[in-house]
């Protein structure tokens, strides 16, 4: 005796699922950090070679005056070396301590990444923003070229949005916590300085300030991330 095999109905089949705007893998976040990490190494290194050409050579450089709203791109060694450091720090060494942070803090945990989409949107965020000040800081009438201050406040605005994200993805993770972890500690450290910083660089493009006074605020602030996040490396290799 054999039974008949009913054709399967259109609602009787699993539904596919559905393509995502934004991938949630637990690790996403810090991928992405990596990635962009990686790619502005790469324009730092050809952002420098040029700087380098120009110490030499102080009359290679490129200024177009006829722009759109009375606006000039300028390749200046002044612009240039500016974009150098802004590339090599803001770039390169952030994003890959945010997806040190990112990559580390689930595997302490042994739980994952709390909020992937938040951490993940944070990253765009960020990269997205220190593209447009990148762009901004060839543009003289946008931004100065003096200190790592020379971001204009739209640009610090998007920059913090986005470290408010990945704040929000970070602490979330360290919710009910039962066991303290020196690494994590030095991580929140270097998370709560970056976003300082920015927020001090937002508030004084809101009300102004000496930018000699900044630059060395600055230089600290910087000095007490790249500590901080050493010091939780530190504390995960023992």
């Amino acid at each position: 005796m054999t039974g008949n095999l009913k054709r399967l109905r259109p609602y009787d089949q699993r539904p596919k699922p559905r393509p995502q705007l934004l991938p949630s893998g637990p690790d996403a976040a810090a991928m992405g950090h990596f990635g962009f990490g990686a790619l502005w190494l790469l324009t730092a290194t050809g952002i420098g070679s040029l700087a380098a050409v120009q110490m030499v050579i102080s009359d290679f450089q490129l200024v177009v005056e006829e722009l759109p709203f009375g606006l000039a791109i300028a390749f200046t060694p002044e612009t240039v070396a500016a974009g150098f450091r802004h590339t090599f720090v803001w770039g390169w060494l952030t994003n890959a301590a945010l997806g040190a942070i990112f990559f580390i803090t689930p595997r302490l945990t042994g739980r994952p990444l709390a909020r992937p989409r938040m951490g993940l949107l944070g990253m765009i965020t960020w990269n997205i923003g220190f593209a447009a000040g990148l762009t901004a800081l060839y543009l003289p009438a946008l931004a100065g070229t003096g200190t790592l201050t020379a971001f204009p406040l739209p640009v610090n605005l998007v920059l913090l949005l986005g470290l408010v994200l990945s704040n929000g993805s970070f602490w979330n993770s360290l919710r009910g916590l039962q066991r303290p972890f020196v690494g994590l500690a030095w991580f929140g450290v270097a998370m709560l300085t970056l976003f300082g910083l920015i927020a001090a660089a937002t508030v004084i493009g809101v009300v102004g300030g000496d930018e000699l006074q900044v630059a060395g605020a600055f230089s600290m602030a910087i000095g007490e991330l790249a500590a901080a996040h050493a010091g939780g490396l530190a504390a995960l290799m023992r």
